[in-house]
């Protein structure tokens, strides 16, 4: 399963950007307008995608499993707690 590896890292990449636009959304951090908005758009709207995908591919592939998943807990437990905060944070946006 090196693929669902693969999207997990790229979604823990997306939560972190995720992140940085809940800290934007109170402070302004950057003032490079080009930087802001790339990170805007990772976190505003690849984030809740791939958070999406991977958790239910995730989801999936921990039930029909032959062996077991190698990817590190701590991924998996952040991309879930983010996923949460996803659901509450935007629809507020």
């Amino acid at each position: 399963m090196p693929s669902l590896l693969f999207l997990a890292r790229t979604a823990f990449i997306c939560n972190l950007f995720f992140l940085l636009c809940i800290l934007f959304k109170f402070w302004e951090v950057i003032g490079d307008q080009a930087l802001a908005g790339f990170i805007i758009i990772v976190g505003w709207v690849m984030a809740p995608l791939l958070n999406l995908v991977f958790n239910v591919v995730f989801v999936i592939a921990f039930y029909k499993r032959k062996q077991p998943l190698m990817i590190p807990k701590y991924i998996i437990g952040f991309n879930v707690i983010i996923q949460l905060l996803q659901f509450i944070f935007i629809p507020f946006v």
